[in-house]
């Protein structure tokens, strides 16, 4: 990167620090509080939905470049970027969060996705598939991305490292990869998601479907901002219950040149590589 000359640059600098330099990174991160009093620069350590507007802006490309990372630095997962969740290429990746409303949407919603030659990812919460509204195994028969966001919901920032290591070890989801609740983690849980082996999972752009919009909005949203590599949070429980987005989001970002990620061929596994597209 180049000269910082900004609080906004130096933003994005330690964030990228952090996800690219494994535990010495989250060592950096961890000691931000005195990096900022030293310096005096506005440097931050814990990343939620507010940083990461701040940090990348919707429909910004910056999210693409910040991350290179792997939750537990191993030369295998070399190629994984915390901000793109696996999307990997040019392609553009939705990645529905929360609790679909009952396992028949949660299944319409795959089944959609199937049919129209979309991977998407799925990320409910354990509690959601405990009660029978989520269906991981499902959404892997299909050759979709599961993605674990956690039993509880609960801001993990707030948890201790064992109730944080309780909530992404459960086996209702069981994956490798992890979307902390809020989109919120610092250096502690970035530890405890490395010493279970587990991919953390963010996104880069945010239409905010959960914010009084209809579906059909956050789609426009969607159509109208993707760029190539983005990874969109959505979720079960607003956009996904209108499945007919989908193909009307493939159409409006094939009208600009891009592409929706497709699934896979097979079904996927609970523990994927750092790509799965």
């Amino acid at each position: 990167m180049n000269t910082l000359r900004s609080r906004r640059t130096v933003k994005i600098s330690a964030l990228a620090l952090a996800a690219t330099m494994g535990a010495t990174g989250i060592a950096v991160a961890a000691n931000t509080g005195a990096a900022s009093a030293a310096s005096g620069l506005n440097l931050e350590s814990i990343v939620g939905p507010l940083t990461w507007g701040a940090v990348v802006g919707a429909g910004s490309r910056a999210g693409a470049d910040v991350g290179g990372s792997t939750t537990g630095g191993s030369s295998t997962d070399a190629g994984y970027r915390t901000t793109r969740c696996g999307n990997n290429g040019d392609k553009v990746l939705l990645v529905f969060d929360d609790t679909s409303p009952s396992a028949a949407a949660f299944r319409n919603l795959v089944d959609t996705a199937k049919a129209n030659d979309i991977g998407i990812g799925v990320a409910p919460n354990g509690s959601a598939v405990a009660a029978g509204n989520a269906d991981p195994a499902y959404a892997r028969a299909n050759g979709m991305l599961v993605v674990d966001h956690t039993y509880d919901h609960h801001d993990l920032t707030t948890l201790s490292d064992d109730r944080i290591a309780w909530e992404i070890t459960r086996p209702q989801v069981d994956s490798n990869y992890v979307r902390p609740p809020y989109g919120a983690y610092n250096a502690r849980v970035w530890s405890v998601l490395a010493q279970h082996g587990k991919f953390n999972c963010m996104w880069n752009l945010d239409p905010r479907d959960w914010d009084g919009k209809s579906a059909r909005s956050a789609a426009d949203h969607i159509v109208r901002n993707a760029f190539p590599g983005s990874t969109v949070v959505v979720h079960l429980n607003h956009m996904g219950t209108d499945p007919g987005t989908l193909p009307y989001i493939k159409q409006g970002l094939a009208d600009r040149g891009l592409e929706l990620c497709a699934p896979w061929s097979k079904p996927t596994t609970n523990r994927m590589p750092a790509t799965y597209c």
